[in-house]
């Protein structure tokens, strides 16, 4: 070829060109990969470090600081796997007595794979999750479907064991001191006020008459809207309903674990789905005023961190509604009460409560999933679970929530 063909022969420069700009373009990728590796390890690592802080907290009025230190070391050792553990490279916990709060710092490297031909054979990262060991603590609400249908596929059963196991989550926490406080709310077609409330100033209960076929069960209806939703102005009492069986009966606020499980044990499936009594009964078990007594004040969980929680679960929708003229729910305006259980769960949110919510079972409707989620305090506060071992792991998973909430940063 003459050397003025080969200088004007252009075959071959695209390859050339591809094959020096691809080595950039790889590196770039490579180097991606790295950084989404770390950022995967690095929300591993921050979970881990956020349940250390918890479980130290609680011990630190009773242990040194090198103690506590120990203790976060052997929390992240037992909940990381091998490698995520290997990669750390500083844990540090700093302690505030005079304050009452405590930090835990984790530091960490990770060998590259693509970065290292840049000149950085590691990536280094770091978390923290501070606590204030000083927090007031927790009041929540079980507002759980007692209805006829719990009765099918073992939905009952399985109820009973999650909340349970939630209730001894939660009250572990009190080891030291009363912290948590859980109220329990079963509903159906009525909610139970129990017969120890009868001649409550509250309460508007007829009376029996002796007569065999007029029978008060501790069953209440709704007063008119919107005092049927509020937690207020009980000038107007809360309607008693005459020979009608509903769920078990309300247990108000308590640290008293056995209490709990013994009335979780009481709770048997019977009655129809009014979802706005629940809401509502769950709002006045964490109140300071009348009719339930055991909450807060809201100053007081001001200024003394308390959270306020109510955790509602139904296995279905809305299936019955409240008489216009009447007390009782006894209709079918199932928008009504659709709305009701909406406005109920907006009252909550609007006192600082948050509000979890979880639907149950497989032949929940898409209508009631929307209907919980909207009722619910946002993302990440709403759960599905089709069967008992995820109802159980969505309890878990609000017990973690809710523990995560004392964390300050």
């Amino acid at each position: 070829m003459h050397p003025r063909s080969f200088l004007a022969d252009i075959r071959g420069n695209f390859a050339m060109t591809f094959a020096i700009c691809a080595i950039p373009v790889m590196l770039a990728a490579g180097m991606a990969l790295d950084y989404t590796r770390v950022a995967n390890y690095k929300s591993r690592l921050q979970a881990a470090t956020d349940e250390a802080a918890l479980a130290v907290a609680q011990d630190m009025s009773g242990l040194d600081d090198n103690s506590l230190k120990r203790m976060a070391e052997d929390f992240l050792h037992a909940n990381l796997e091998g490698d995520d553990y290997a990669q750390l490279s500083a844990i540090d916990v700093q302690i505030d007595r005079t304050n009452k709060s405590l930090t835990v710092v984790a530091d960490g490297n990770m060998p590259t794979s693509f970065t290292r031909l840049a000149g950085y054979p590691t990536l280094e990262y770091r978390v923290k999750a501070s606590i204030n060991a000083a927090y007031g603590g927790l009041e929540a609400v079980l507002v759980l479907d007692n209805t006829g249908s719990m009765s099918r596929s073992g939905k009952m059963a399985a109820l009973k064991q999650a909340a349970k196991r939630f209730v001894g989550d939660m009250l572990t926490r009190n080891s030291r001191e009363e912290t948590v406080r859980i109220a329990l709310v079963p509903f159906s077609n009525y909610v139970n006020i129990g017969m120890s409330n009868r001649n409550a100033p509250w309460a508007s209960i007829p009376p029996d008459r002796n007569n065999p076929f007029l029978r008060w069960r501790g069953c209440v209806g709704s007063r008119e809207y919107p005092r049927n939703l509020a937690d207020s102005d009980f000038t107007a009492p809360v309607p008693g309903i005459m020979n009608v069986d509903c769920a078990a009966e309300i247990t108000p606020l308590t640290a008293d674990q056995k209490a709990l499980n013994n009335a979780i044990n009481r709770m048997r499936p019977n009655g129809l789905t009014y979802i706005p009594a629940g809401v509502s009964w769950g709002m006045r078990a964490l109140s300071a005023q009348a009719p339930l007594t055991g909450g807060a004040t809201e100053g007081e969980a001001r200024d003394k961190s308390i959270t306020k929680a109510i955790v509602l679960m139904t296995d279905g929708e809305n299936t019955i509604s409240k008489d216009r003229n009447q007390p009782t729910h006894n209709t079918r305006n199932l928008a009504e009460t659709n709305n009701w259980t909406l406005e109920a769960c907006s009252m909550a949110k609007a006192q600082n409560i948050k509000v979890y919510t979880m639907t149950f079972g497989t032949d929940v409707p898409p209508a009631t999933a929307q209907l919980m989620s909207s009722c619910s305090s946002g993302d990440g506060y709403y759960f599905d679970a089709s069967n008992g071992a995820q109802l159980e792991q969505a309890f878990g998973e609000i017990a973690v929530s809710l523990s995560k909430l004392y964390l300050s940063q």
